[in-house]
């Protein structure tokens, strides 16, 4: 588990720099409402959020006891699914754009 919560956390902050990259290219738009409103608000915020939660979740990862609730357990397969799907949204549009496809 320890390893999904860290590779999740890694997912979004991937998501992060690649989404500010397709909204200035405008090639996307951010679909999370609260995001979007922090983007709107400034890229720079934008980012510092999700760097701070990347960060929160890295320096918990040592400290949370394991085995996880269920309940834990199971939000952290479904963000871990929803940014793997997110980032196959990001390589499509990069694809469309550099014209691979």
């Amino acid at each position: 588990m320890k390893k999904l919560l860290l590779s999740t956390a890694l997912l979004n902050m991937t998501d992060a720099l690649l989404t500010v990259a397709g909204i200035r290219m405008g090639e996307i738009e951010e679909a999370n409402p609260v995001m979007a409103w922090a983007y709107a608000i400034d890229p720079l915020f934008f980012l510092t959020v999700k760097f701070v939660l990347t960060a929160a979740t890295i320096i918990l990862i040592p400290v949370l006891h394991y085995p996880l609730r269920r309940s834990i357990a199971g939000m952290v397969i479904v963000a871990f699914t929803g940014y793997v799907f997110v980032h196959g949204i990001h390589l499509a549009w990069i694809g469309l754009w550099f014209g691979v496809w």
